[in-house]
Order: C-alpha cells, then sequence, then structure tokens
C-alpha cells in the first residue's frame, strides 16, 4: 500500500480552496493536508510543512485528512475529483499537524505497584506513630472513670494552678507582645536584628536553662531579688512565679507569629487611612489589626506551649507546691510514681483541651476567610453597579 493511500484512507473533506485546507489544519479540525507548493508557502507561519517525494504523493492536492473523523469518505466533487500526478514542478507538501504516536506504557508497572507499596506504608507509620499514643491513653484509663479522678484533690488543685496563671500569662503576653510585634515588624533602626535575636532567644533554651536563667534573674540572691524584695515583691514559690515562667517560654511564639503578620499588613491601607484624618491608635485598632490574620495562630501557639510548660517552672523560682505552684505537667510527674491513673487524668484533659483549641483556631480562620471572600464579592458587585451607573463611590 503507497504512503498516499495510508494517509487519505480517512478523509473528512475536499477542499478546492487551499485557505480552507490550511484553516482546517491550523485549528485542529483536520490532522493533516495536501497542498502544492506555490500554496504551502503562504501556510508555513501557521502550520508546519514537509516535502514529500513523487512515490508518496497523493493523486489529489487538494485534500484535507483526519484520523479522528469516523463518517464515511463523502464522494469528490466533479470539478476537483482526479488531477495528474504532480510533476517535480508541483511538488505536494504536507501541511502536518499529526503527532507521533507514542506507544502505551502499562499503568500497573511492577515500579509503580512497588512506590505506591513504599508511599503508603510511609504514610501509615507516619500516622500509626501519631496516632497509637494517643490512642493508649485514652484506652488505659476507662473513660467512665475520668470524672470520679478528676474530683481527685491534686488533680484539681493542679487544674485550677493551671487555668489561673495561663489565663494571666496569656493576657500579658498579647498586652504587652502585640505593639511590641507592631513596633519591630515597622521600624527599622541599628541593632534591630539583635533584639530579633532576643527574642526568639528562648524558643531554642532548654527549658531547664530557662528556669535556671528566671532563678538567677529574679530569685532572692538573684540580679533583681533584692530590689523586689525591697519593693515589696515576693516571686519565689508563688503563683506569680509560674506566671513570669509561662511569659518567658511562650511569649516568643506570639512574637515571632504576630511580626510576620503585622510585615504582611498592606502599607497602602494604613497610608489611606493617615490621608483620611485617622490617628495613630485608630489606624492600629481598625485597621492593622483586622488585616493581621496571624494573630490569633500566635496566639494558640503561645497557649499550648505555656500550657505544656514542665521544665522552666520546676528548675525556677516557682518551684512544685501543690495548690500553690504545680500546674497539671508537674501534677502528671508527681502522679506517676503513686498512682498511674490519677496522673493520666490530666493527660487526658490537656490533650482534649489542646484539641479543642486548635479546632477553635481553625474554625475561625475558615471563618475569617469566608467573611473575606464575601467582603470581596460584595465590593466587586457594588463597584460594577456603580460603573454601569456612570458614577464613582462617595
Amino acid at each position: 500500500m503507497r504512503l498516499s493511500s495510508i494517509l487519505t484512507s480517512n478523509t473528512v473533506s475536499q477542499e478546492t480552496n487551499v485557505a480552507n485546507i490550511t484553516s482546517k489544519v491550523a485549528l485542529g479540525s483536520a490532522d493533516a493536508g495536501f497542498a502544492y507548493v506555490t500554496d504551502g508557502r503562504s501556510a508555513a507561519d501557521r502550520v508546519s510543512i514537509l516535502r514529500l517525494p513523487t512515490w508518496a504523493q497523493p493523486p489529489c492536492a487538494t485534500k484535507s485528512a483526519s484520523s479522528n473523523a469516523t463518517a464515511p469518505t463523502p464522494p469528490p466533487p466533479a470539478s476537483s475529483s482526479t488531477k495528474s500526478a504532480p510533476t517535480a514542478a508541483a511538488t505536494v507538501l504536507a501541511l502536518s499537524r499529526i503527532r507521533t504516536p507514542t506507544p502505551r506504557l502499562k499503568r500497573h508497572t511492577l515500579a509503580t505497584r512497588a512506590g505506591g507499596a513504599v508511599l503508603a506504608l510511609t504514610v501509615g507509620t507516619a500516622l500509626a506513630f501519631l496516632a497509637i499514643p494517643l490512642v493508649a491513653l485514652f484506652t488505659e484509663v476507662p473513660l467512665a472513670q475520668v470524672p470520679t479522678l478528676l474530683r481527685d484533690p491534686a488533680v484539681r488543685d493542679a487544674i485550677v494552678v493551671t487555668a489561673r496563671t495561663n489565663a494571666v500569662a496569656n493576657v500579658l503576653v498579647i498586652v504587652f507582645g502585640t505593639p511590641t510585634a507592631w513596633v519591630l515588624a515597622t521600624r527599622h533602626f541599628p541593632g534591630r536584628s539583635l533584639v530579633l535575636t532576643l527574642t526568639e532567644l528562648p524558643l531554642v533554651l532548654p527549658p531547664a536553662v530557662a528556669g535556671i536563667a528566671l532563678l538567677a534573674a529574679f530569685g532572692a540572691g538573684g540580679l533583681l531579688g533584692p530590689a523586689l524584695a525591697d519593693a515589696g515583691i515576693v516571686l519565689p514559690f508563688t503563683e506569680w512565679a509560674v506566671v513570669v515562667a509561662v511569659v518567658f517560654v511562650s511569649s516568643p511564639f506570639y512574637l515571632r507569629q504576630a511580626i510576620a503578620s503585622f510585615e504582611n499588613v498592606d502599607s497602602g491601607l494604613v497610608d489611606t487611612a493617615r490621608t483620611l484624618g485617622a490617628g495613630p491608635t485608630r489606624r492600629f485598632l481598625r485597621i492593622v489589626l483586622p488585616a493581621a490574620g496571624g494573630l490569633v495562630a500566635g496566639w494558640v501557639l503561645a497557649f499550648a506551649r505555656g500550657v505544656g510548660e514542665f521544665g522552666a517552672t520546676t528548675s525556677s523560682l516557682a518551684g512544685n507546691v501543690r495548690g500553690q505552684t504545680q500546674t497539671m505537667t508537674l501534677a502528671i510527674y508527681e502522679q506517676l510514681e503513686t498512682n498511674f491513673d490519677v496522673a493520666l487524668t490530666p493527660g487526658i484533659l490537656m490533650v482534649v483541651l489542646s484539641a479543642g483549641v486548635l479546632l477553635a483556631y481553625k474554625v475561625i480562620v475558615s471563618w475569617r476567610y469566608l467573611s473575606l471572600s464575601r467582603v470581596a464579592l460584595r465590593d466587586v458587585c457594588v463597584d460594577g453597579a456603580l460603573i454601569t451607573a456612570g458614577r464613582r463611590p462617595t
């Protein structure tokens, strides 16, 4: 079978105008077309051209072919039914969009199956490693006994101390950390890099080192201990010592996230508010804070770090005094030696609390995203209505 017979075995149409052929090929209606060399030169910028040898040239030079057509080949019109074999001077060109067929690859090859098995094993191992300890925590103690164990005096006192100290610590972190982060994010001054490093240093300090540092600073014989004693302030072995320890280890988490959030606030919004007469406080409260969406994430990290604090509290000036400075983590550590079930109960409570905080954070983020989307859509609709009406918003 001649090559020309193969190429023209599935004909879409026979055209008398070469422009129709090039249009069909260029637009993808046909995979290939045939034309004389003089006609093909005018379409060289639209289709790729292949010069056919004489023995492969079809008998009709104005025919477009497609491998995608399924309709029967229509009979050629009388005016262009047959042409004599072209001479060398009238060499035929193939205006082609034909893509070389690629061999089908087997989807389920051995390598693919092995890769999928390794991936499934890796994911399963990681998820099991994270889930098994949590499942064991809830299965070791019958859930029906948890309410009774929560009424244990040691557990109840630890919960009260933890809630009270962390509430005060979180308020201090937000009140002092928010303006500090805003200044560090928007002001550039000599030594700024050193200050940023100082705020992040507690992140990498071992908890025991952080506790010893607090003891050396605020203890009775520490750097500021005598001055605090003269002022009537006593920190060692009080709840305020726990508050100081929690603020020290958790505030860098909030500061770091808050600085990044404030740096992403559009300065154009702040400048626009300034030109409209808004003061610094009003700009900060009405423009900057709503636009800094990462503050909630920073607070979640700081809260989780503060609730789970152990090393800095134990080795600092707070100590481990039941009913005064013993938090839930310290109660778990103490009860491990006497009553394992009582030790697990605060652990279950902390898991539930942490999961609730994370869930609340995700809900807040999702709600904020939906709110911003609705506002953006409303603004677009209002803008469109105003533009259509031919007036600008006032």
